[in-house]
């Protein structure tokens, strides 16, 4: 297994990137890739990682990532409160071939984003930060014919996403002033004085279908297809 160390650099960005590459001439077995990465314009850390797996007819792939951005700075030199947060996303793919002309595969996506603020009401004592999490997978039956029937693809597929907001108050002055800037930015519980937490998902199911005709040696083609889907 090879090791790169690769450096990227511009006005805007430094990258450092190390991976680990998988050895040419394996098709079937494991094989992986990972990399690190820092961009210096906001202060990010990426670390991600990818496998592959290949056995005669049945393969698989895995991976994700996560992404740690730090604090923006003003033109002075001042961090913006809550401007720091952390993302994933996250893969996996099954695939098994039943036969020369059919193939059943799982296939899922996520991605997760957690504790972005905003703070355009600092000042008043109110903050916010907000979640997300989506989620969409899908089974799939794909024929592959060698006639005028040339393709056939059935899918089933689930999708969910959820929104979080968190929302706190912070305590003021007879004005209405935050007491506090920075304990209220960093949610201490000597300034919070009110919290409230509300969350919406919602579920979507669906199915497709489509189908390819190929005619007169491939000059003629149809392609049909229909899709349903309910929240």
């Amino acid at each position: 297994m090879a090791t790169l160390l690769e450096k990227q650099s511009s006005f805007l960005r430094d990258i450092f990137r190390i991976f680990s590459m998988p050895s040419p001439g394996n098709p079937n077995g494991f094989q992986n890739r990972g990399s690190i990465g820092f961009f210096s314009a906001d202060n990010a850390r990426i670390f991600a990682r990818d496998i592959t797996w290949n056995q005669g007819k049945t393969s698989a792939v895995a991976g994700g990532s996560l992404k740690s951005f730090g604090a923006l700075r003003t033109g002075g030199g001042v961090d913006v409160p809550m401007s720091d947060y952390r993302t994933g996303s996250w893969r996996l793919r099954l695939s098994h071939a039943l036969n020369e002309k059919w193939t059943l595969s799982f296939t899922h996506f996520g991605s997760t984003i957690g504790d972005a603020g905003r703070t355009d009401k600092l000042g008043k004592g109110k903050v916010k930060a907000y979640d997300n999490d989506d989620l969409f997978s899908y089974v799939r039956a794909e024929y592959r014919g060698i006639d005028w029937f040339k393709k056939l693809r059935l899918s089933l597929l689930h999708h969910f996403l959820e929104d979080g907001l968190t929302s706190y108050v912070c305590a003021t002055d007879a004005n209405g002033i935050v007491l506090s800037r920075s304990a209220c930015a960093d949610r201490e519980a000597v300034s919070v004085v009110r919290q409230d937490r509300f969350r919406d998902g919602v579920h979507v199911f669906g199915g497709e279908a489509s189908t390819m005709f190929l005619w007169l040696g491939g000059k003629l083609k149809l392609v049909t297809g229909a899709e349903a889907y309910h929240e």
